[in-house]
């Protein structure tokens, strides 16, 4: 897979949209309760339901589970065309003329354009990782400085 710069794009804006739908369940739901250790057990599932929905997208889990969903099968018809039989044409005489001149044949790799595949993106998904890796480490040092 080659990662474009539109493939990060689309898997952030699907990540942030995810993320935010989670996030204003676990606020309606924390409203509603009075008790600050159940506010808190909603906010730490919504925060668990998060990790979970970006590993599960990360890993591909999407493309799986799409496949498990009964979809409508289309209708299959058949059509037939019925072609003209060919028309059959004299040669015009200057192309028969330049067939027998002779020619030059360059080899076939000449003949071919060349076509170079785009260069895949992975600037964005290495600053996602330095990121997490940046707030993960700042939280294990503040719990290990507040344990301490």
């Amino acid at each position: 897979m080659n990662p474009s710069l539109s493939f990060w794009s689309s898997l952030t804006g699907l990540l942030a949209t995810e993320a935010t739908l989670v996030a204003a369940i676990a606020w309606l739901a924390a409203r509603w309760l009075r008790s600050p250790q159940m506010q808190r057990a909603v906010w730490q599932a919504a925060l668990l339901g998060i990790a979970l929905l970006w590993v599960a997208e990360l890993a591909g889990a999407r493309g799986q589970m799409a496949r498990w969903l009964p979809t409508e099968r289309p209708r299959r018809t058949l059509s037939v065309r019925v072609l003209d039989a060919p028309r059959i044409e004299p040669v015009p005489e200057t192309i028969t003329k330049s067939l027998t001149e002779p020619f030059l044949v360059g080899p076939a790799e000449a003949l071919l354009p060349t076509v170079t595949p785009p260069r895949p993106v992975w600037w964005p998904g290495w600053l996602w990782l330095a990121g997490l890796t940046l707030l993960t480490g700042r939280l294990a040092l503040s719990r290990a400085w507040l344990m301490g």
